[in-house]
């Protein structure tokens, strides 16, 4: 068994307030997905910004409202919305929050 302990930090950029996230799963040579943990407190904005890659955003504790384009979307825990690589969007939580980021080259909804 192998114990680690993850570093939170806040979010700055894109305008963001009151947003930590811990990277649990960071890219490699040879892995080219990212894992993160996200804690919204309530009120707290991850700002608006390009999506790099395929996004997975599944909240797993809360309720955020995300918007992509000229769409907004309430999600609780269990819903998930997936972005596209050089799609806009924004996140902002109505209640405290836990979402967990997942990114990489391909789609993760089928």
């Amino acid at each position: 068994m192998r114990y680690s302990t993850f570093v939170r930090d806040a979010v700055t950029k894109y305008q963001s307030s009151d947003v930590e996230f811990q990277a649990v799963v960071r890219p490699s040579s040879d892995q080219h997905m990212s894992v993160s943990l996200f804690q919204f407190d309530v009120g707290g904005t991850l700002g608006a910004h390009v999506a790099p890659s395929w996004q997975l955003f599944t909240v797993v504790s809360g309720q955020v409202l995300v918007s992509a384009d000229a769409h907004q979307m309430m999600l609780q825990a269990g819903d998930a919305v997936e972005w596209s690589p050089g799609e806009n969007h924004q996140s902002t939580a109505v209640l405290e929050s836990t979402v967990l980021i997942l990114q990489g080259p391909k789609p993760f909804l089928t």
